[in-house]
């Protein structure tokens, strides 16, 4: 038997193992068990909201949210927000949030702010910002479930109101303001998406479109969009790795060789033309043989960063990592009992690469030195 079908066999019968431990993740009636109260989530939010600024370095949102937690004396074991948003013993899942509830997506977590703005709090590749999630990102993402800290033993209460004296209503002035919408955002990777394109990408301060970010204030020439663009790929591999789910409606091109053709920016926008080598593409279920492709992205500067974008939120990823992203998701696919055609769509692509994987090493045995 072939590598890559023991290994779709193994995941297989991994699949169908767990496919009986489905996870209860409808909303609880909170009346049995002692939850955080208004003012306490009022006082996490206000807490979280001050200390965002000196959060450094930045983590990603499932562990900023436990620090902050953590820091605030509301303990529980880290979780992954793939796992808080199957729902942990910790939480209990609400139908109505209030401010220190848990905003969770499938692959992103962040702290309610305020129910009434629809405001969160959460680690995005720009840094840590407030958002909506109403706006036109997270909406496309759906609505997110909400979680209501369980005060237990763990809980050292006088640790959370120590930290949140009654000066602390005129401190929340100082928590972060959530960008427009047109503004907001552009996805960890893990991962990750459609606010307009000029804006600046935010899971990167960047938008569900950007597929990279140069950290520099003169413009960018292709040397310096080349490097952007090959470790946008890397963050968006580590970020799916870790905790991200791919979205099957967004294209995703396996690039093994990027060039950088033209760049073209008038003040704070432009063009970047892109001749890429693609091995692989994930279409909407379908696993496709790529080729050598000319694509056009559009690129904006935005508080010093200049945020490269497809107009068609294509994810691109490195080559040399995409096996391992594959076989994650893959994992996870199973895991979560996900469309057949993704699923399909993840074999054929992993059987594609491990062959590609064989053959190239035997070619390059064979080239003259």
């Amino acid at each position: 038997m072939r590598p890559a079908l023991k290994f779709v066999t193994a995941y297989l019968c991994l699949g169908a193992a767990l496919g009986g431990r489905a996870a209860s993740s409808g909303p609880h009636e909170a009346a049995a068990v002692p939850l955080l109260s208004a003012e306490q989530g009022q006082a996490l939010a206000d807490f979280a909201a001050r200390s965002a600024p000196d959060v450094s370095p930045k983590p990603d949102c499932s562990h900023l949210v436990h620090m902050l937690y953590s820091r605030a004396g509301l303990n529980y074991p880290y979780e992954g927000s793939r796992a808080l948003h199957h729902g942990i013993p910790d939480f209990v899942r609400v139908k109505k949030p209030q401010p220190g509830d848990l905003a969770v997506w499938l692959g992103h977590v962040g702290i309610v702010l305020s129910p009434q703005d629809k405001t969160f709090l959460s680690s995005v590749r720009s840094g840590i910002i407030a958002e909506s999630w109403d706006n036109d990102y997270w909406s496309a993402r759906g609505r997110p479930r909400f979680y209501r800290y369980i005060v237990g033993s763990q809980a050292d209460l006088a640790l959370l109101a120590a930290l949140t004296p009654q000066s602390a209503r005129e401190a929340a002035s100082a928590r972060p303001t959530p960008p427009s919408q047109e503004a907001s955002r552009a996805t960890e990777a893990d991962e990750p998406r459609a606010p307009a394109i000029s804006s600046p990408a935010d899971e990167d301060r960047t938008s569900p479109s950007a597929v990279a970010v140069v950290r520099q204030r003169n413009k960018p020439d292709k040397q310096d969009v080349a490097a952007a663009f090959r470790q946008g790929g890397v963050e968006h591999a580590r970020q799916l790795m870790e905790e991200g789910s791919l979205d099957s409606t967004r294209p995703v091109s396996i690039v093994d060789r990027v060039e950088v053709t033209q760049v073209k920016l008038r003040r704070d926008q432009g063009t970047i033309r892109l001749k890429l080598t693609e091995t692989l593409i994930l279409d909407h279920g379908k696993a496709v043989p790529g080729n050598v492709v000319e694509r056009q992205l559009v690129v904006n500067r935005r508080d010093g960063l200049w945020v490269i974008a497809d107009p068609q939120q294509r994810l691109y990823l490195p080559r040399d990592q995409a096996v391992d992203v594959l076989e994650h998701q893959l994992q996870l696919a199973l895991q979560n009992d996900a469309a057949r055609d993704d699923k399909r769509a993840l074999i054929r692509a992993l059987n594609f690469l491990y062959e590609r994987e064989q053959v190239l090493p035997a070619r390059a045995e064979a080239r003259p030195r």
